[in-house]
C-alpha cells in the first residue's frame, strides 16, 4: 500500500530547531549553466528541491551550488524552494548566503 506524498513530508521538530547540510551537486561546468538550468526547469534541481522540502529543515547549508558574482543561481533556487511542488508546500528563507 502506497502512502499519500503528505504523509512522505518531516513533521516539524517538538521545540527545536531542524538543520540540514545537502550536497545538492548543482555545479555546473561553465559560467552561467546552472543559471540557465534553473530558468529552464531543471529536473535534477527540481529533485533536490523537493527533498529540501519534505524533510523542511529550519536552517539550509547547500553545497555543490554554483556560485556567480550577482548570486542568481542562489535566487534562483531561493524561489525554486519558495514555490513549492504540487504535493509539498514551499519554504521561505529569506536569509541566504552565498560563500
Amino acid at each position: 500500500m502506497a502512502l499519500p506524498s503528505a504523509a512522505l513530508i518531516a513533521p516539524p521538530p517538538r521545540g527545536g530547531l531542524r538543520l540540514a547540510v545537502f550536497n545538492a551537486g548543482l555545479a555546473r561546468k561553465g559560467a552561467g549553466v546552472l543559471i540557465h538550468d534553473l530558468q529552464s526547469g531543471d529536473p535534477q534541481a527540481e529533485a533536490v528541491a523537493e527533498i529540501v522540502l519534505r524533510v523542511r529543515p529550519d536552517v539550509l547549508v547547500l553545497n555543490e551550488l554554483d556560485a556567480d558574482p550577482e548570486g542568481r543561481a542562489l535566487a534562483l533556487f531561493q524561489a525554486l524552494l519558495a514555490r513549492g511542488t504540487a504535493e509539498v508546500p514551499g519554504l521561505d528563507y529569506p536569509e541566504t548566503f552565498q560563500g
